[in-house]
């Protein structure tokens, strides 16, 4: 046996193979990295992570949402009903404010005219120092975007789909989580364990936080005065007030939010909500499905009341705002809780 042939042709086989495979990424493209997705293509949103900049970057739209998992459970189905806008979600679980500015960055620089941006904050995102983007990017390009194995069963799940005349995506997808998990009282109680409680007092907010916040948040209110900023604070449970309030973050937490607040207010393109004083919604555990995260008719709830309104922080009401949110939660009693 020829084995010098024998090698030639199998190396030729995998070359081939390897083509074909990142050919078929290339042109089905599951992430959308070059192009908007194909109207003959019945595309399947998987990752959030690997596909938001190309949606970013190549979708047609003209609001968006951005944000962490606190953000996910936002229809856009209903966000372009109640705000008559043609929106995408750009949010993604576990992300920090660095990677959600680059998504919003990406979006403001794509060509489309957007018109709204509505920003999901929670306070781990407040809280976290600076952190580039390149400790945060998780986005594969070029070569090993089309070589990738991931991107090519992708691919072929999208071609699978298509020939079966199935439905594409909707960004309504991701909320599903959010709708069918059960909540409760007896759920949280399952997923909490209180620590005791330490010292609460009024701390400094780190330069570092006030770095992330500037750089990730405030510059891009700032540079983009023809886009109207709909900056919330993510309405957690009290039990996660229960939490700040034994790890001793709790004045730290509302520091921060209040300086963001009297921050953004200088610029006119912000409007900004916040739903922590409605004691019926954060003390209702039924809305919850875990200390943080709330079920989708919450979402739901804040798009109409933004739309309406309610619960904004201006000028005019920031002092009462903020001095309200402070005796609330430094006077709860949070052991009546348990």
């Amino acid at each position: 046996m020829n084995y010098k042939k024998l090698f030639f042709i199998s190396v030729l086989c995998i070359v081939c193979v390897v083509g074909l495979s990142a050919l078929l990424v290339f042109l089905v493209d599951p992430c959308f990295r070059f192009r908007a997705p194909s109207s003959n293509l019945f595309y399947i949103l998987f990752d959030s992570g690997k596909q938001n900049m190309g949606i970013a970057e190549h979708f047609t739209y003209d609001s968006l949402i951005a944000g962490n998992s606190m953000a996910i459970g936002f229809k856009t189905s209903k966000f372009d009903q109640i705000f008559n806008v043609k929106s995408v979600n750009l949010a993604e679980a576990a992300s920090y404010l660095t990677k959600q500015h680059d998504y919003v960055a990406a979006a403001l620089g794509s060509g489309n005219n957007v018109q709204m941006v509505l920003w999901c904050l929670d306070y781990y995102a407040l809280l976290q120092g600076y952190t580039s983007s390149d400790e945060q990017n998780t986005t594969l390009n070029g070569v090993r975007y089309i070589l990738n194995i991931d991107m090519f069963v992708s691919s072929v799940k999208v071609v699978v789909r298509t020939l079966f005349g199935m439905e594409p995506d909707s960004f309504d997808l991701f909320t599903y989580y959010y709708d069918r998990e059960p909540g409760g009282k007896a759920v949280l109680d399952s997923k909490y364990n209180r620590s005791s409680a330490r010292n609460n007092t009024r701390q400094r907010i780190n330069g570092s936080v006030t770095e992330n916040l500037s750089n990730n948040v405030v510059n891009l209110v700032k540079n983009n005065p023809e886009t109207t900023f709909y900056i919330i604070f993510s309405p957690v449970s009290i039990y996660t007030f229960d939490e700040f309030n034994n790890s001793g973050s709790l004045n730290t937490y509302l520091a921060t939010e209040e300086a963001l607040i009297r921050e953004l207010l200088n610029y006119d393109n912000i409007k900004i909500f916040s739903f922590f004083l409605n004691e019926e919604l954060i003390t209702n555990l039924d809305n919850y499905i875990d200390p943080r995260h709330y079920n989708g008719s919450v979402n739901t709830k804040m798009l109409e009341w933004m739309h309406e309104g309610r619960y904004q922080i201006t000028n005019d009401n920031v002092d009462q705002y903020c001095n309200q949110e402070w005796e609330f939660f430094n006077n709860y009693d949070y052991d009546s809780l348990f």
